[in-house]
């Protein structure tokens, strides 16, 4: 089985969506690895493989073992699954170089850390700010016009309650901010239709109504976009000294301050991106990283990892630990502190974005030679290589 549909049917399991046939196929693919490699002789095998191979053992035990089918058994299985991507991928190390004088797993992470939710600030025209996550649902107010409501769904929708300007000029548009914090996320939807999902640490600045031949917002940090088509007036997110032009589609950017590059994924439609050194039309599947020393295509892109902070994950693939660790500071909340020389191995897995951020840190551990230990919001990297 490709490791792109391993992870589509771990995705499915673990969100509920997967079919008893995805399942017995999944439980079949590990029958047969495991088949495969029988004749593995222990004394022959180095520390890798040993360790390796008792991960894979605990992993498939794990999965047949479906006595508990409630989330704790979710929890585990997606953590087993998650080793088996690292070791499937070449990427997982030995377990015997731990550092004896570390504490006790159940001491470093006694004060564990909860995962993120749905929650965001709006910022009016007038400067009032209305915290969504704490207002109930139904109308919060009306600006020139257009009904600001939240649904029982957790959205934010604008609602345009009268006619579209069309006498109106540039200095009548009124902008509204939607911000969330680092462990939040949240979903709007603008006046014309588009939906956007905002992800943590990110804000949105956008016209209430759309007014004149363009719909043009502001974006920090991470968003995905499913644009209402519109031929007449096309769609411009500005980001970093990058614009990214669009008449309908779907798609993802990443914009984070301390990122290297802007990021600009494709899923639907077309889009142009833009900043001061040139111009370049995305298709489907395309990714663009937009820097200060130009723009770098890759022509098939992983859009389901870039698309896994929308669907409630955290996927790696050939990632170091530092680029982990921003996501998971701005998704928990935490900041981390880093305690010797850090691993330059590259770690490959997926796990729910809903789970406390121990379980993560176990993903960690048991892949890759480093230790954790949790003090209020601030958690401590140490190396367990000599």
């Amino acid at each position: 089985m490709e490791k792109r549909k391993f992870q589509k049917i771990v995705t499915k399991y673990l969100s509920g969506k997967a079919s008893a046939e995805e399942e017995k196929l999944l439980v079949n693919y590990l029958d047969s690895f495991q088949k495969d490699n029988e004749g593995w002789n222990l004394p022959e095998m180095g520390e890798e493989e040993i360790v390796g191979n008792e991960l894979y053992q605990k992993t498939l035990q794990e999965i047949k073992s479906r006595e508990e089918r409630g989330k704790v058994f979710r929890l585990r299985w997606l953590s087993a699954a998650a080793f088996v991507l690292v070791f499937l991928s070449g990427l997982y190390y030995t377990l015997q170089n731990r550092n004896p004088v570390l504490t006790s797993k159940a001491e470093r992470f006694k004060n564990d850390v909860l995962p993120g939710t749905s929650k965001a600030t709006l910022v009016l025209a007038d400067g009032r700010h209305i915290t969504l996550d704490g207002k109930e649902n139904g109308e919060l107010t009306n600006e020139a016009g257009v009904i600001i409501k939240k649904t029982k769904e957790g959205q934010l929708i604008y609602d345009l309650s009268k006619s579209p300007s069309s006498s109106a000029n540039a200095s009548d548009i009124i902008y509204n901010i939607v911000s969330t914090p680092k462990g939040g996320k949240y979903m709007l939807m603008l006046e014309d239709g588009t939906k956007i999902w905002l992800n943590s640490a990110s804000s949105l600045r956008f016209p209430v109504e759309f007014i004149g031949n363009t719909r043009s917002v502001e974006l920090t940090g991470e968003a995905y976009f499913e644009v209402a088509k519109n031929r007449q007036k096309p769609f411009l997110v500005k980001s970093r000294g990058t614009e990214v032009k669009v008449l309908g589609t779907h798609f993802n950017i990443s914009s984070y301050e301390n990122d290297p590059a802007v990021k600009a994924t494709l899923l639907e439609g077309s889009v142009e991106v833009s900043n001061n050194h040139k111009k370049v039309l995305l298709k489907p599947g395309n990714q663009a990283g937009i820097s200060n020393t130009g723009i770098k295509i890759i022509e098939n892109a992983d859009t389901e990892m870039e698309m896994a902070w929308k669907n409630g994950f955290f996927q790696f693939k050939d990632a170091r630990l530092k680029d982990i660790m921003r996501q998971l500071s701005r998704w928990y909340d935490v900041e981390f502190e880093y305690s010797g020389k850090l691993p330059d191995e590259e770690f490959t897995g997926i796990i729910a974005q809903s789970v406390k951020i121990s379980k993560v840190l176990e993903m960690l551990e048991q892949g890759g030679g480093v230790a954790f230990r949790i003090e209020g919001r601030k958690i401590t990297v140490t190396s367990t290589q000599e």
